[in-house]
C-alpha cells in the first residue's frame, strides 16, 4: 500500500534543540505509516536521520539567518515545484520564517499546511507570524498567548510535547563524601542563561563549592566566553561540547539546572526527570504550566544568579530528600508529557487532513 507523503520543514536541525527532539520522536513513531521527508537548511543532527532512514533536502535559503527577498522568493518557487513534482499533500512546519515560505508555495501546489507553534515573539515584521492552515500548540501557555489572543481557536489544538518513558528512571543515593554532579543541557547562547549558572557556582561558599562539579552539554557562539569565565574564576566546570547520547549525562547527574532566560516549554526539565534527576529551573515564561516550585523541584528568579546559588545549596543540604520531589515530577511528566500521547494525537490530525 502506498504511503501518504508528509514534508516536515524547519530552518535548522540541531542537536540540543527542542524542535529536533520533537521531530526525531515523531519520525521514529510514524515512519511505518507515512513517507517522511525533512526539509531544512543545515544542522548538527542531520547525521541522526540515517538511523531512521529519513530522506532530507537541504535548502540554505530557508534559513532565517540568511534571509532576503531574493532567497525568500527562490525558496517559495523551489518548494512549490518540489511539492508539486513529488505529490506532497501535507506539510508540517516548525518555525516562523520557513512557515511563511511554505504558505506562499501553496500558490504553485495546493497543500494542507500544519504549523506547530513551539514559541512566539512580540516582535513585528513584514511576514505573518503564524502562517498556517491549522495549528498545534505544544502547551497551554503557547495556546493562550498565540491562539486565543489572535482568535484562532477554530483552527488550533493543544498537543502537549512529550518524550518516551521507558525504564530509564532511577533514584539517587546520597553519599556525603561524594561530589554532587550538576548538569546543564543547552545551546550556548546568551538567552539560555548559562552565565548565571557559572556565577551561581562562583558565589557558593567554599564548603559547597568543593562538593560540586558542573558539566555543560552543548555548543554555541557563547562557548569561548563561558570557558574563559570558568578558567579565570577557577570553577570546576567541564564543557562537553556537542553530546549525541545525552542520556548518559542525565544518568550520571544528580541535579539538572535549566537556566533559560527566554523559553516557552523547557523540554530539558522533562528529559531530566525521566532519568531521575532533581530539577532546578528558572521561572521562564510558561513554566507554571509544567512545574510547581517546592513540589516538583526548585525554581529561581531567572535573572538572579544569587537566588540560583541559594537553591543549589538547599538542594545539596536536603540530600536524599530530593527524591521526594523527583518522584512527584516524574509521575506528572509520565502521565501528561508522554510521547505516546503526543504521537497518537498528531497522527489523528494528519489523517484528518490527508
Amino acid at each position: 500500500m502506498k504511503k501518504n507523503k508528509i514534508a516536515f520543514v524547519t530552518d535548522e536541525f540541531n542537536v540540543a534543540s527542542g524542535v529536533t527532539t520533537y521531530l526525531l520522536i515523531l519520525f521514529e513513531s510514524i515512519q511505518k505509516e507515512f513517507d517522511i521527508l525533512l526539509i531544512t537548511s543545515q544542522g548538527t543532527a542531520i547525521k541522526l536521520l540515517s538511523k531512521y532512514k529519513i530522506k532530507y533536502l537541504l535548502l540554505d535559503s530557508i534559513n532565517y539567518k540568511n534571509r532576503n527577498i531574493y532567497k525568500f522568493t527562490k525558496s517559495v518557487i523551489k518548494l512549490g515545484l518540489f511539492f508539486r513534482n513529488n505529490d506532497i499533500k501535507l506539510v508540517h512546519s516548525h518555525d516562523h520564517y520557513s512557515s511563511n515560505i511554505v504558505a506562499y508555495s501553496k500558490l504553485l501546489k495546493k497543500i494542507t499546511h500544519i504549523r506547530t507553534i513551539h514559541s512566539w515573539s512580540d516582535i513585528s515584521g513584514y511576514l505573518n507570524k503564524y502562517a498556517g492552515d491549522f495549528y498545534i500548540c505544544v502547551n497551554f501557555h503557547v495556546y493562550k498567548n498565540v491562539i486565543e489572543k489572535n482568535g484562532l481557536q477554530k483552527r488550533a489544538v493543544v498537543i502537549l510535547n512529550g518524550i518516551p518513558f521507558n525504564n530509564e528512571f532511577r533514584l539517587r543515593k546520597n553519599n556525603a563524601n561524594s561530589l554532587t554532579n550538576l548538569l546543564v543541557v543547552s545551546r550556548l547562547v546568551f538567552e539560555k542563561g548559562i552565565q548565571n549558572v557559572l556565577k551561581a557556582i562562583e558565589v557558593l561558599p567554599d564548603e559547597y563549592k568543593c562538593k560540586v562539579v558542573l558539566r555543560i552539554a552543548g555548543e554555541g557562539i557563547y562557548k569561548s566566553e563561558l570557558i574563559d569565565y570558568s578558567i579565570s574564576n577557577k570553577l570546576n566546570v567541564e564543557f562537553l561540547g556537542e553530546v549525541i547520547d545525552v542520556d548518559k549525562e542525565y544518568l550520571n547527574a544528580d541535579i539538572t539546572i535549566f537556566p533559560s532566560l527566554e523559553d516557552w516549554f523547557g523540554l530539558v526539565n522533562i528529559e531530566a526527570t525521566k532519568f531521575g534527576c532533581f530539577v532546578i529551573t528558572s521561572n521562564f515564561n510558561g513554566v507554571e504550566y509544567i512545574f510547581e516550585d517546592n513540589v516538583d523541584g526548585f525554581m529561581y528568579e531567572k535573572d538572579s544568579f544569587s537566588d540560583l546559588s541559594e537553591k543549589i545549596k538547599k538542594a545539596i543540604d536536603i540530600g536524599e530528600e530530593r527524591n521526594k520531589y523527583v518522584l512527584n515530577f516524574y509521575k506528572k511528566c509520565k502521565e501528561q508529557y508522554n510521547s505516546k500521547l503526543m504521537v497518537s494525537k498528531t497522527q489523528e490530525i494528519y489523517n484528518k487532513y490527508l
